[in-house]
């Protein structure tokens, strides 16, 4: 087992360098917050090897009936200005750093020829107008399919532009909109 965590470990670790590389540009694409970096957790404590975690864990672990330490507790963490970005931003601004790892993410995949298939329910639920604008605005560049919902066709950031369509569901059934 900790011949394979070791594999996962590092493989994680690889692709938040790669990741990092694409994160700035993606945070100022979609928000205006402080430079952020992150601290990666491998999911036992720095310096110590996996196996002497969990053998120092076993009786309290056996105790609760979950294992505490390992490649599944494994976390990023984000931080700016040296503060975790959850104690210093607000709710709503945390969403924005997230959408931005995502777009990173994705761009990573595009800049290794994958193609990817979007899904994005109802941003409007998630962010104000402006940052939804240039949230879309960062997706659409990257040309992959998308399928968008939304509650409402007016939240959606759709110019009515050659390849997209739009469709609403009616009594249950997905009916296409009229193209005007």
């Amino acid at each position: 087992m900790a011949q394979v965590s070791a594999k996962i470990d590092a493989a994680r670790r690889q692709h938040l360098v790669l990741v990092t590389a694409h994160f700035q540009a993606a945070l100022q694409r979609i928000g205006t917050l402080p430079e952020i970096d992150f601290a990666y957790y491998p999911g036992w404590p720095e310096g110590e090897e996996l196996m002497e975690s969990l053998t120092r864990h076993l009786p309290q672990d056996r105790e609760r009936g979950f294992t505490s330490v390992g490649p599944q507790r494994a976390d990023i963490r984000m931080r700016a200005k040296g503060h975790l970005v959850k104690d210093l931003l607000s709710r709503g601004q945390c969403k924005t750093p997230g959408f931005a790892l995502l777009l990173a993410q994705l761009h990573l995949l595009v800049s290794l020829g994958r193609q990817c298939l979007l899904l994005v329910d109802d941003l409007s639920s998630e962010l104000d107008s402006q940052h939804r604008h240039k949230l879309f605005g960062a997706l659409c560049e990257l040309k992959q399919q998308m399928l968008v919902t939304a509650l409402d066709k007016a939240s959606l950031v759709w110019d009515g532009g050659d390849g997209f369509s739009v469709f609403h569901v009616e009594h249950g059934w997905l009916q296409p909109e009229a193209r005007a």
